[in-house]
């Protein structure tokens, strides 16, 4: 059936090709680092309103003009591959899946066969992403992710879709929410642009954008069909200053209660327990609370930014609780002929971590939602993991006609040095080391245009051996992408 379904799925894609309007790429890629590159240093440099850090962002949200003539000579990298044509096929393949992932690395899977094809008009846009994976942890092989429709209707996108999305300032890791799983089915609604409200109560904002989701979850997990939902609130309140509020948590599911009152007990936060009413496994949801403050400072023709996130695994007095950690800064510069990204970025998924005492074992589990906030065997939230303490160094260069990016994280992972059984058992094979592990993360890629083509290398290297709960590993992960742009 599955097979049916991607081989008509294909059909259409191609006939597509032919007869398809002029494109309406309403959504950007979370996979392209130039583009967030690019609007990143506008953002830094006070000259966009565009929120930054929440991805995908409407398109409608690049179309907005330098407010100076300084910001009109702000540096961006140029585009090295036409990232609006029609329709893409992509080959890719590696010796294994790669552990560990952070913002635009692709791709997922052994081996991956897609075709891409986008259209639609002013209003209503489509993008069908139709993929043959060989996929070692779970019995997929034909999928659909990455594909979706949207209405433009009132100021706001409303779409449908299985997308990624990355939430937060980080660089290599989200401790709420980024694309380090695989997505996740779901209806969304979105602002179609960021723009200030003229109520004098929050004029004070400055630019701001909502994205709201819900979606449904995997069938083979302890809780099955259980609904993930998200919300994140983003604003300027200065032209260089970005601050996201999140809420992501698991509701509903098999032989769950989903009527309105339990919703609404978990909305209000009345979701803890014990300390809420609730006897043990009673709880209506499993939730996170984030907040994240990005800084940009410019410093000629670079730019400084200084980040932070922290994310909440618990509530107490009505906030979040227990705490996850990132924090980073990052230096855009440009010498020679192309552009240049240097990072330090430091994670801590230790509940209460960095502030408060130790709590393993709590961050991204629960005791009713027993797969945790997992889905098809990897973390919804960070790659490293809970119990994790990281810090990563690297640098992205991107040149006129190639794009290099190479990073190293020192990494001790799963401090608890065990795991939840029923998170190791109800459902797809986690990626997640079984024991605690100290190791060294060396991570390299590089990507080069040829006309229409775009060819695309990526290496990954652990200099110890990973026992993951999935069974196996490779300390040395080498894959490697084609894709053809067809049209324009």
């Amino acid at each position: 059936m599955r097979c049916l379904v991607l081989a008509s799925a294909i059909l259409f894609g191609i006939l597509s090709i032919l007869s398809a309007p002029a494109l309406a790429a309403f959504l950007s890629d979370v996979d392209d680092l130039r583009a967030r590159h690019n609007a990143q240093i506008l953002s830094d440099r006070g000259c966009s309103p565009d929120i930054a850090n929440t991805w995908p962002m409407s398109n409608s949200h690049f179309t907005s003009s330098p407010s100076n003539a300084t910001c009109a000579q702000a540096p961006q990298a140029p585009r090295i591959f036409n990232p609006d044509s029609r329709a893409l096929l992509t080959v890719a393949g590696g010796n294994a899946e790669p552990v560990f992932r952070g913002y635009g690395d692709q791709p997922r899977e052994r081996g991956e066969v897609t075709l891409a094809v986008t259209g639609g008009g002013d209003r209503f846009g489509w993008h069908l992403e139709a993929s043959a994976i060989d996929a070692r942890r779970d019995d997929d092989h034909a999928i659909l992710d990455g594909s979706w429709v949207a209405v433009r209707a009132g100021g706001w996108l409303w779409g449908a879709g299985a997308i990624d999305r990355w939430w937060g300032p980080g660089w290599y890791s989200s401790t709420v929410l980024s694309s380090n799983a695989r997505p996740v089915p779901s209806l969304w609604l979105t602002r179609k642009a960021a723009v200030a409200s003229d109520l004098p109560l929050v004029r004070w904002l400055g630019p701001w954008d909502l994205t709201l989701f819900g979606g449904v979850l995997e069938s083979h997990r302890a809780v099955p069909n259980a609904k993930l939902l998200g919300a994140r609130f983003s604003f300027k309140p200065w032209s260089n200053l970005e601050v996201g509020l999140s809420r992501l948590a698991q509701w509903g599911g098999e032989g769950r209660p989903e009527t309105f009152g339990s919703l609404w007990n978990l909305i209000i936060g009345k979701d803890n327990g014990e300390t809420s009413g609730f006897a043990d496994g009673e709880d209506p949801g499993n939730q996170l609370g984030s907040a994240d403050v990005r800084l940009g400072i410019p410093l000629e023709e670079s730019t400084v930014g200084v980040y932070f996130q922290l994310t909440g695994d618990d509530e107490a007095g009505g906030l979040p609780s227990k705490y996850a950690g990132l924090a980073g800064v990052d230096w855009a510069t440009q010498f020679g002929a192309g552009q240049q990204r240097w990072i330090l970025e430091a994670s801590n998924t230790i509940a209460g971590g960095w502030i408060g005492d130790d709590r393993l074992l709590t961050t991204y589990e629960h005791s009713t939602y027993k797969t945790g906030l997992r889905y098809e065997g990897r973390n919804i939230a960070s790659t490293w993991e809970r119990d994790a303490d990281v810090v990563t160094l690297g640098a992205m260069f991107f040149l006129p006609r190639y794009e290099i990016s190479v990073n190293y994280s020192e990494a001790e992972l799963n401090k608890a040095d065990r795991m939840r059984p029923a998170a190791a058992t109800s459902g797809a094979p986690l990626v997640m080391s079984s024991n605690r592990q100290k190791l060294g993360v060396w991570g390299a890629s590089i990507s080069m245009p040829i006309q229409r083509h775009l060819v695309a290398i990526q290496a990954q290297y652990l200099d110890e051996p990973v026992p993951l709960v999935s069974g196996g590993f490779e300390k040395t992960t080498v894959t490697a992408s084609w894709t053809y742009a067809f049209g324009g």
